[in-house]
């Protein structure tokens, strides 16, 4: 990962970061389910984040982190944090890391000005949020493609499951758009 993020940076490419809850089955024990209820979505979830190339190629994913934990938080633990951080290629993210450059070190760029104040910005400030939208489609595509493959949501609780059943579905998505390429 450090050496394909390090090749993107030297050909001033970018990353796109987002995140996404799962919905899984209720745990069955009491502890367990305060611990996976997500209060915003109102039901019980697991935290993702995806490491995507604009073409939709999945670099890096973490999974696992319980739903109601925010995107900084998880990304404060991400084990594909440190090459983001070394490489020093632009990350595109959403919103929900407002607040990453500084916490982390690395080369995020979110949109500019609050969501609920969008008509009040200058054009300028408007069409730079437009374009950042409209290059993270591809991390929303892929984290939708992830998100509601069904496998995701019968892993039953387990967290090594879980992890290891989002890399699949990433791998299998990759292969899918890709696979059909011939090396030259």
């Amino acid at each position: 990962l450090h050496e394909w993020l390090a090749e993107l940076a030297a050909g001033s490419e970018l990353v796109l970061i987002d995140g996404t809850v799962t919905e899984i089955p209720r745990p069955a024990l009491a502890s367990t389910g305060r611990l996976f209820w997500n209060v915003k979505h109102a039901c019980y979830s697991y935290q993702s984040l995806t490491v995507v190339t604009p073409a939709g190629d999945f670099l890096a994913l973490t999974s696992g982190w319980p739903g109601k934990v925010h995107e900084l938080d998880a990304l404060d633990h991400a084990a594909f944090l440190p090459a983001l951080v070394t490489s020093k290629v632009l990350t595109l993210a959403d919103r929900g890391f407002r607040g990453a450059p500084a916490r982390t070190g690395a080369r995020f760029a979110p949109p500019v000005g609050r969501w609920s104040k969008r008509h009040d910005l200058p054009e300028t400030v408007q069409a730079y949020n437009y374009r950042q939208n409209s290059t993270r489609a591809g991390a929303e595509h892929g984290m939708a493609a992830l998100k509601h493959w069904g496998i995701l949501r019968f892993t039953r609780f387990s967290i090594v499951r879980f992890v290891d059943a989002a890399r699949a579905v990433a791998n299998i998505i990759s292969l899918l758009r890709y696979g059909h390429r011939a090396a030259s």
